[in-house]
């Protein structure tokens, strides 16, 4: 089964938020995953379901989901069943944003090139901005690319390792 790890930043966790670099990567002893069964009231996603919900009647979304089937798998008992520690910065709002994108986008971006991957961040914000108002993109996309990358400017690079 498909897992969502969570993310850290190594390094700028402040100085990202003055326009200078960090750089994130995946957290991989910390994920979530999908399963079936009751899950903890406090984990319900019928609240973030309302809240794609009145999105999509604001006008069209930037990440179109499959919203039916989305409701349908939660009365069959779908949950997001992660050890992500909640309010710790390690990307837990952002690994249920990635899940829910995997499994109900209508025409996921693959990001194979940097025009996409913006594009896929720009999408991932809309879906995690029911959990802080506003996002910028970066924990869901490093939770759903699920590798390393240099934060800097307002953008996202992947980072690739030098042989």
């Amino acid at each position: 089964m498909k897992t969502f790890p969570g993310k850290l930043l190594l390094f700028g966790e402040y100085t990202v938020l003055l326009g200078g670099r960090a750089l994130a990567v995946p957290l991989t002893k910390y994920a979530g995953r999908w399963a079936f069964g009751t899950p903890h009231p406090e984990h319900s996603l019928w609240p973030f379901l309302r809240f794609l919900r009145q999105q999509e009647g604001k006008g069209p979304a930037s990440a179109p989901l499959d919203l039916s089937r989305f409701e349908e798998e939660l009365e069959s008992g779908l949950y997001f069943d992660s050890n992500i520690p909640a309010g710790y910065g390690l990307g837990s709002s952002g690994a249920l944003c990635a899940a829910v994108y995997d499994r109900f986008a209508l025409q996921r971006l693959e990001a194979t090139d940097l025009k996409q991957q913006n594009e896929l961040r720009q999408q991932l914000a809309q879906l995690e901005g029911f959990f802080h108002g506003s996002s910028s993109g970066t924990d869901p996309l490093i939770c759903y690319l699920q590798r390393p990358l240099l934060l800097a400017k307002g953008a996202a690079r992947p980072v690739v390792p030098q042989l």
